[in-house]
């Protein structure tokens, strides 16, 4: 349905203007169009996925539109230099067959190649992923994001960036030099299915350690006390301080408000809640802290987190300069029994993720 939209509009403009029988009615034609197309992109909005399809529906409207109009006057003008009639629809056909075959390996071909499988090999390798002075390892799981500063450079759910990252580090020969990496395991990969990257990955050989674990509770929708994404990298990766470091960790920034707030002349008090004392912070942010003094993060501080609702988000040095961050859902009832359950599945997945020396 959607490759039958794209080839209305971008056929329709090229064959109206196609069959224009002289250069007053193709100049018509083209002020229509132009004006039509111009109308559109100005009073539009483009906002997000629905935003994209219509800017692609657009620039396919103004493509065909304008190879069409240079198509029929070329050939406008070969007719009033006295060629023959196979000469004079030489140009649309041509238009025609470019128009085609570049639609053909933009939606059609090229989709193809991006979808084949990675390697038997590549799905079997170790990758090492070197972040500052720490390396760590993993398999090619497809829940898996690579970046290095400000792009991702490795969607490990698809299966182009799979044997992408294979390629860079000749299944897992070389390390490859990374800012941080992340795991979405209640992505799209996570649904599994047949010919899904989650099953390529699964039954590529008998997984183990994490990785087992992961492919057994995708298949038995068994995934309730992981994280929904866990992410580990250098405190200046711009896509770990967008989830879990927004402004430095959860402990800093919660000092930082209670110091602004008797700075302005209020109190903020914690407010008991089941095993937590919970701050709330003028703009609706929360902070959840541990009372229970036993309860340590990795970098020695009393467990906290962050809560907006029912989403929360934990972060915390994993020293070298590294920061590992987690995020799961839990209403208030039952909270600290669930953090619980996904902080220690977390730290677990950081000690198997961190490479032995």
């Amino acid at each position: 349905m959607l490759l039958m939209f794209i080839l209305l509009f971008l056929f329709v403009p090229f064959f109206a203007a196609a069959i224009m029988p002289n250069g007053i009615w193709l100049a018509v034609c083209a002020a229509l169009m132009t004006a039509g197309i111009g109308y559109l992109w100005v009073d539009s909005s483009f906002d997000g996925n629905a935003g994209f399809m219509g800017i692609l529906l657009l620039l396919e409207l103004a493509i065909g539109a304008s190879a069409g109009v240079l198509a029929r006057g070329i050939g406008l003008w070969l007719r009033s230099v006295g060629e023959s009639t196979v000469i004079v629809q030489a140009p649309v056909l041509i238009a025609f067959l470019l128009l085609a075959g570049g639609f053909s390996r933009l939606f059609v071909i090229r989709p193809k190649l991006d979808a084949r499988p990675a390697s038997q090999a590549c799905l079997a390798s170790m990758l090492h992923v070197s972040i500052g002075r720490s390396l760590f390892a993993t398999p090619p799981v497809p829940a898996m994001q690579i970046r290095n500063g400000y792009q991702t450079n490795y969607a490990l759910n698809r299966a182009k960036g799979t044997r992408s990252v294979c390629d860079a580090t000749d299944n897992g020969s070389f390390p490859l030099v990374a800012s941080s990496f992340s795991l979405s395991f209640t992505g799209p990969a996570s649904r599994g299915g047949p010919g899904s990257a989650q099953e390529a990955f699964c039954t590529a050989r008998k997984q183990t350690g994490w990785a087992a674990e992961w492919c057994d509770a995708v298949d038995a929708d068994g995934l309730a006390d992981w994280p929904e994404m866990l992410g580990i990298g250098l405190s200046s990766d711009d896509e770990l301080r967008r989830v879990f470091l927004v402004n430095g960790p959860p402990r800093n920034e919660l000092a930082e408000g209670l110091a602004k707030a008797v700075s302005e002349g209020r109190s903020i008090a914690p407010q008991p809640v089941a095993g937590f004392d919970r701050y709330t912070m003028p703009w609706k942010t929360e902070y959840w802290v541990s009372t229970d003094p036993k309860w340590l993060l990795p970098d020695n501080g009393r467990y906290m987190m962050n809560c907006s609702g029912d989403w929360c988000r934990v972060a915390f040095s994993i020293g070298n300069g590294l920061f590992a961050g987690y995020s799961f859902h839990s209403p208030v009832e039952g909270r600290e029994a669930k953090s619980r359950a996904v902080y220690s599945k977390a730290l677990s997945l950081v000690d198997q993720l961190r490479a032995s020396p």
